[in-house]
């Protein structure tokens, strides 16, 4: 338990230090840092340490105790951060919770992303990704993205290929060509017929 003028600093011991139950606390005086900031900080460190549920958990705090106007970000960055982090069960949860203030592209289009793609059989719905991905601004490169990988992980396949095909003139029509070969591969992998996984 650390007083709130405390910031635990994310640190991950090197992979070539094998030590049991090793853990290593760096910790940074913040004498003005509010609950809410506190409890996010707690909950990178315990990212990093690979305490995922504790994470969470730590999250779902800090946006608790984050002023209302606040919340809806913050579920949205912390839903980002733990996908970052390979805890895609705990993205879905926040993502999921940034959505109930009401209609929110960018934490859906997320959503569904993971609900498409993720690698953790627990954690896909492709039923409830491609409702989601269905209902995001038509014609923008995120939405055809989910809305392809939704597609594909319900199974029609064609569908997927079409919509990451217009996804990829999109890409071509607005000259901004860096995503363009992973964009490929995903077409190749619908025309193949099997879903993305991330």
């Amino acid at each position: 338990v650390l007083p709130s003028w405390l910031r635990p600093i994310p640190y991950r011991a090197p992979p070539d230090v094998v030590l049991p139950n090793l853990r290593v606390l760096l910790l940074q005086v913040v004498p003005d840092q509010t609950d809410s900031d506190a409890l996010w900080h707690i909950a990178l460190a315990q990212l990093a340490l690979g305490d995922f549920t504790s994470a969470v958990q730590s999250f779902e705090n800090a946006v608790r105790r984050a002023p209302a106007e606040r919340r809806v970000q913050l579920c949205q960055d912390a839903g980002s951060v733990c996908y970052q982090n390979g805890t895609h069960a705990g993205a879905v949860r926040l993502y999921r919770a940034a959505l109930t203030a009401g209609e929110n592209p960018v934490a859906a289009g997320n959503l569904a992303w993971i609900l498409a793609t993720s690698r953790d059989d627990t954690v896909r719905d492709g039923a409830e990704a491609l409702a989601l991905a269905q209902r995001l601004p038509a014609g923008e490169l995120t939405t055809l993205s989910a809305l392809a990988a939704a597609e594909a992980e319900t199974g029609h396949f064609t569908d997927a290929a079409t919509t990451i095909t217009r996804a990829i003139e999109l890409i071509r029509r607005t000259r901004n060509t860096a995503g363009e070969a992973q964009f490929a591969e995903r077409l190749a992998a619908y025309r193949a017929g099997k879903p993305w996984r991330k």
